[in-house]
């Protein structure tokens, strides 16, 4: 039964549950922060799960924006690196080195117009293509013409108005797609502190190196990475997220150190001041000192870069995981249950 005049409605129903399968499936399969090391895991997902949400999407889709769709992609993704689900998107894809599903569709519309666009004239596919591109469908009418609204507009706006060599639409086509989600990425930067704490910690815009090494077999280790990435994606339970202009108000204290006055528990302040882990910081410091000499030099802030950075040495992993670990087990024994935790974060 449909409930809306998408022609289309369902098609879009069907993938959707589909994809909600798909989510339970992959996890059965330990595809996620606990199970599976994270590049096997990535490609496991995709392999099953983009051939679904992009089924037949030329046809149907033609490139615009199915947000039930998306929010499904985002939710089995969410779960595979293990945060919670009102992590920021464009933080999320960044780091994990995904593609968002809107651009994927566009892509595919884009190539299915460039082969009908090379195929014979004399075809019936390209003639009925040629005739939409000059069809004027009256003001009421309530069909919507793919190629004159949706096809040939979208082409445009990307520089795809003419054939392409066959050749060259596979590079074209991947090339553009970076392009998109670096665009959506610098965008969420001005509209979010999270995206653009993220990205003073982020050196590639592929799959954030520390998530694609070998996995611990330890489970405070694994954690740690987990906490690690929270901490990166701004969707951790410290009460700030990044430290801002103003007094303190009692929802953003830190209820862990005994400073005569209030401080922001920001993740600055968090991991690199507050005094309540100081053990646990200086044996993680000077283990890091000693393997890489220059960190000793650093203010406390760069300190605290470091141990967030996407591409720190491997070296130093294990002890970076053990203190974040370490420190998160002692705050969950210091703060009042009650506090408000991630609810005041700044996103």
């Amino acid at each position: 039964m449909f409930t809306s005049d998408d022609p289309w409605e369902g098609v879009r129903v069907d993938i959707e549950s589909s994809l909600l399968k798909l989510q339970n499936q992959v996890v059965l399969m330990r595809c996620h922060c606990k199970g599976l090391p994270f590049g096997m895991a990535k490609m496991v997902t995709q392999t099953m799960m983009l051939s679904t949400a992009l089924k037949n999407s030329e046809v149907w889709q033609m490139g615009r924006e199915c947000v039930k769709i998306q929010a499904r992609i985002n939710t089995i993704y969410r779960k595979m690196l293990g945060v919670p689900q009102g992590t920021n998107t464009a933080a999320l894809y960044n780091e994990m080195g995904l593609i968002n599903h809107l651009f994927r569709a566009q892509v595919v519309t884009l190539k299915f117009r460039n082969h009908i666009l090379n195929i014979p004239d004399n075809i019936l596919v390209k003639q009925l293509y040629m005739e939409l591109r000059t069809d004027t469908p009256g003001i009421n009418s309530r069909t919507l013409n793919g190629v004159c609204k949706i096809m040939d507009p979208l082409s445009e706006s990307v520089g795809w108005s003419s054939p392409k060599n066959r050749c060259d639409v596979k590079k074209d086509a991947h090339e553009l797609l970076c392009s998109l989600q670096r665009k959506f990425f610098e965008i969420a930067k001005g509209n979010s502190p999270s995206v653009r704490a993220l990205s003073g910690w982020t050196s590639t815009d592929r799959t954030a190196p520390y998530l694609l090494r070998k996995a611990f077999s330890s489970s405070s280790l694994t954690e740690g990475r987990r906490l690690k990435a929270k901490l990166r994606l701004g969707s951790h339970d410290l009460r700030c997220h990044v430290d801002i202009d103003g007094s303190v108000t009692k929802s953003e204290w830190c209820q862990c150190c005994s400073l005569p006055q209030a401080v922001r528990e920001t993740i600055y302040h968090s991991i690199g001041n507050c005094a309540a882990y100081d053990e646990a910081r200086k044996e993680c410091f000077s283990f890091i000192g000693s393997k890489v000499p220059s960190f000793v030099a650093l203010s406390q802030n760069k300190k605290v870069d470091f141990l967030l950075s996407d591409n720190n040495p491997v070296c130093v992993d294990a002890s970076i995981y053990r203190f974040l670990y370490t420190l998160f087990l002692r705050r969950a024994k210091l703060v009042e249950p009650t506090g408000p935790g991630k609810e005041t974060m700044v996103s």
